[in-house]
């Protein structure tokens, strides 16, 4: 399981970066199956519909609840963590 605190000394491959929602459902598909669950199990332990799973899998749902994202993410051992970007994406200072 990845570590949701950051650690400027934690290693690239320790974290993960997706830039948006198709990544970050593709990341949970995959760590389902590593996990060796099916959707349907994965949707009853974070209370979600098996459909709506399938969509944020397959990332076709933008604006996607994170209270719903973050429960998918905990029932396949997943934790989300903010991190500083890996160069200038916010407003000028």
């Amino acid at each position: 399981m990845r570590s949701a605190v950051y650690d400027e000394d934690m290693d690239n491959d320790q974290v993960f970066r997706y830039a948006d929602v198709e990544q970050l459902g593709r990341a949970l598909a995959g760590a389902r199956r590593r996990a060796g669950l099916s959707q349907r199990a994965v949707s009853v332990a974070a209370d979600v519909t098996p459909q709506w799973l399938n969509i944020i899998e397959h990332g076709r749902v933008q604006g996607a609840d994170t209270t719903r994202l973050l429960a998918v993410a905990k029932a396949v051992g997943m934790d989300f963590a903010l991190v500083p970007s890996r160069g200038p994406t916010g407003p000028e200072k």
